[in-house]
């Protein structure tokens, strides 16, 4: 039985003595202030174990000194309650009101450890009670002394961000998934603690818009690394994602990268456009269950996309998989590259639609159901129920919906391939006349702005001049009358500003 410890990317790096942590990423300083948190009074033993020239405290009910403990050796009889922070920067919260316990590192011996994640901040280890355990863990929380330092990990593009509008959430899709619970909601954007982050990449995997994206590589690094790979093996070559710590057939086409949710479904499909023709995925042991669950969930769209593309079953594959044959699939010649290239910007939208247009046979295809949760489909709208208020299109983060007022109609427009299928449209929808249809459709269709719903323009009936969608005059009028407004004061919503302005002064 192993401690539980951080199990992410392997690239946190101690600052050798004397010397200043690089510029830039995020630095850990730890004195190596030792909490030992435990269910009963066993605590305090291994507590004294550790306190021989550094400074610990024990953390337990019913606890007492012992009377040979050394001065480096403080005891609370309390019930830990709650760890917050990281290496260097922990909080232990007491219950009944208790001081909190302020820590460098925690060691965590109950049989149910304080923090229920699947990645761990640096610093904390937990043994569950498992006494095989313990001294592992010991060794482990006396390595965390000194400092250390890493890369920031991730980088965050707030004004693509779907996460909320007018009050309302949208896409929660990274916070869904971090397994270092490193990420937050703050308004209408999200805020992610890099002391926490570890790198696995699950936020920039399941983020739509690419709002949060991996500092390093780039998608256009990786994407240059596999055509590169793709490119030297002659072409139409089963390409190797391999994770670091993870391993592949000699012989293989291979691109590496540091965490497996670093080149997702944009690059999977951009390396099929490329010349792959199969693309496998090899993961190292353990993979937090969140990330796994949405490479899945990934994996099963992005075949579905490659089966209607024109390739075989299982484009996109785990190397595990019992029974799945990994020889190239069956695929029609692609268009050279240079006809449809891919892009040169970071946009992970732009790699996914510009992907998806190179891959499309000449004559096109028909539009596809895709799993509820796809980042790819359109929007119904009731034209009905629709009154033309364009919340909707002011609410959208990725300008998928445009609100058009022309000389005589307005008319609620939208394009499909910026899409990231958020839901917020449908949430602010105060006549609920919005569904989301997640699906694939021909890039002619997708790439093309369309009318969703149209109305023509009200008339002042003081000086004829059109101000108003006809249908949100109405709507307003409804809603004035159910309200008890007077005939005058209705009369007046008919009027443009200009005429209503006018009728006061006369009053006036």
């Amino acid at each position: 039985m192993r401690p539980e410890v951080p199990a992410c990317r392997a690239d946190l790096l101690r600052v050798p003595e004397g010397e200043l942590p690089p510029p830039g990423g995020v630095t850990y300083r730890s004195r190596g202030r030792v909490a030992v948190i435990g269910d009963d009074a066993a605590a305090a033993g291994v507590a004294m174990a550790l306190a021989a020239g550094r400074a610990v405290v024990a953390v337990a009910p019913g606890l007492a000194r012992p009377r040979s403990a050394p001065d480096t050796l403080e005891v609370v009889d309390a019930a830990a309650e709650r760890v917050d922070g990281w290496l260097g920067a922990f909080r232990v919260a007491l219950e009944g009101g208790t001081s909190p316990v302020e820590a460098d590192v925690v060691l965590d011996l109950r049989r149910r450890a304080l923090l229920e994640r699947s990645v761990l901040p640096f610093g904390y280890v937990a043994t569950r009670g498992h006494a095989i355990a313990l001294e592992a863990a010991v060794d482990v929380a006396l390595q965390w002394t000194g400092v250390f330092h890493k890369p920031k990990y991730f980088s965050y593009t707030p004004s693509i961000c779907a996460h909320e509008s007018h009050g309302l959430t949208g896409c929660t899709r990274c916070l869904d998934v971090c397994g270092a619970r490193a990420i937050r909601s703050k308004g209408t954007v999200v805020e992610v603690e890099p002391h926490l982050c570890q790198g696995c990449a699950a936020c920039a995997l399941a983020c739509p818009t690419g709002a949060l994206s991996v500092a390093a590589p780039t998608r256009t690094e990786l994407l240059a690394d596999a055509q590169a790979a793709i490119d030297a093996a002659g072409g139409r070559a089963t390409l190797h994602v391999v994770e670091a710590g993870a391993s592949a057939p000699a012989d293989a086409t291979v691109v590496h990268t540091p965490a497996i949710a670093t080149f997702g479904e944009e690059l999977w499909l951009a390396s099929l456009a490329l010349g792959a023709q199969r693309v496998v995925l090899h993961a190292r042991d353990p993979l937090a269950p969140e990330t796994r669950e949405l490479l899945e969930q990934q994996r099963e769209v992005a075949n579905g996309v490659a089966l209607a593309l024109g390739f075989g079953p299982e484009a996109v594959v785990w190397a595990d998989a019992a029974g799945v044959d990994v020889t190239p699939a069956p695929r029609r010649d692609l268009v050279p590259a240079a006809a449809v290239p891919l892009p040169a910007n970071e946009r992970k939208r732009d790699f996914l639609n510009q992907a998806l247009a190179r891959l499309e046979p000449d004559g096109g295809i028909g539009a596809m159901p895709l799993p509820a949760g796809a980042p790819l489909g359109t929007i119904v709208v009731d034209a009905s129920a629709c009154v033309m208020c364009g919340v909707c299109a002011q609410a959208c983060p990725t300008a998928s919906i445009r609100f058009f007022e022309g000389d005589a109609r307005a008319t609620l427009d939208f394009v499909e391939g910026h899409c990231v299928q958020c839901g917020l449209c449908a949430r602010l929808c105060p006549e609920h006349a919005i569904t989301l249809q997640p699906r694939l459709a021909s890039a002619r269709e997708r790439q093309a702005w369309r009318t969703l719903s149209a109305s023509p323009l009200a008339a002042c009936p003081g000086c004829g001049a059109r101000f108003i969608a006809q249908a949100l005059l109405d709507s307003m009028l409804r809603k004035a009358a159910a309200a008890g407004v007077s005939d005058a004061m209705r009369e007046q919503m008919r009027r443009c500003p200009s005429c209503r302005h006018a009728s006061a002064n006369v009053r006036c």
